[in-house]
């Protein structure tokens, strides 16, 4: 897939994924605005709260109108409906804690790069063996 390269491609050059997650939304536009003016273009944006998919509608609308080249992304994605949600709502990537047969075949259909958290050699035998190309090393 060539945005799954794409995302590969800048996550390795910026060095660093930064993450974050804070039920004002305002403090997450400052937040998004901080790391863009440091000139961070990658950033998850974590599904921890009750207001997460809220925030992170918000986020997106704010990168489509002011932040030319970054890419969002969605972390602590736990269930396929979870991931469809932040897919629909314009996350250009997902993360999970741990690899997910049935995420992993949400975020495949819908063609999207997707990074389980692993820690074992097996579990990054099984999401290899997935098609994952970017694993979050725990």
């Amino acid at each position: 897939m060539e945005k799954e390269q794409q995302v590969i491609n800048k996550v390795e050059q910026h060095g660093l994924l930064p993450l974050f997650y804070h039920d004002d939304s305002s403090t997450c536009i400052a937040v998004m605005k901080a790391l863009y003016e440091a000139g961070v273009r990658c950033v998850e944006f974590t599904n921890r709260g009750p207001l997460a998919i809220h925030n992170f509608k918000q986020l997106v609308q704010l990168r489509d109108a002011e932040m030319k080249g970054m890419l969002l992304a969605t972390g602590t994605i736990k269930t396929p409906v979870q991931a469809k949600q932040f897919i629909d709502a314009g996350a250009d990537f997902l993360i999970s804690p741990y690899f997910d047969n049935a995420i992993c075949e949400e975020v495949y259909q819908q063609k999207m790069c997707w990074i389980p958290g692993c820690m074992t050699p097996s579990e990054i035998h099984v999401a290899e063996k997935a098609g994952c190309k970017i694993i979050k090393l725990f």
